[in-house]
């Protein structure tokens, strides 16, 4: 059983590393990658029972299909304060690449949106 969620924990974080990985990128390069990604990500987290994340990368994917700029930017930001709250119900190396997924979704939020500064 251990060994089960050892290999459990080390896809999560594989699979976050990766996410964060593609974020890193202009969002010409992420688009190419979003929607098998995202896919991805919301069948994961509804199997975690983390529909809240789950539904607004749903929203996202629909914002994104329509090309609202704005809505985009809004549901990057809801995604990186749920994964910060994640991040903080987590351990270990989790903890780790949730804030840095967490940081990269900010950062995407912030190149993708022209939003006026606070």
């Amino acid at each position: 059983m251990a060994e089960h969620l050892e290999h459990a924990q080390l896809e999560h974080v594989n699979q976050i590393a990766h996410t964060t990985d593609l974020l890193g990128q202009k969002p010409e390069a992420i688009a190419e990658e979003a929607q098998s990604l995202l896919n991805q990500w919301i069948v994961a987290l509804n199997s975690q029972g983390l529909d809240l994340i789950a539904d607004e990368l749903e929203r996202l994917n629909v914002f994104i299909s329509d090309e609202d700029e704005g809505a985009v930017g809004d549901s990057l930001q809801n995604l990186t304060r749920l994964t910060l709250d994640a991040a903080d119900t987590v351990e270990g190396p989790l903890t780790t690449h949730l804030n840095e997924l967490a940081q990269a979704l900010n950062r995407l939020e912030r190149q993708s949106v022209e939003r006026p500064d606070y």
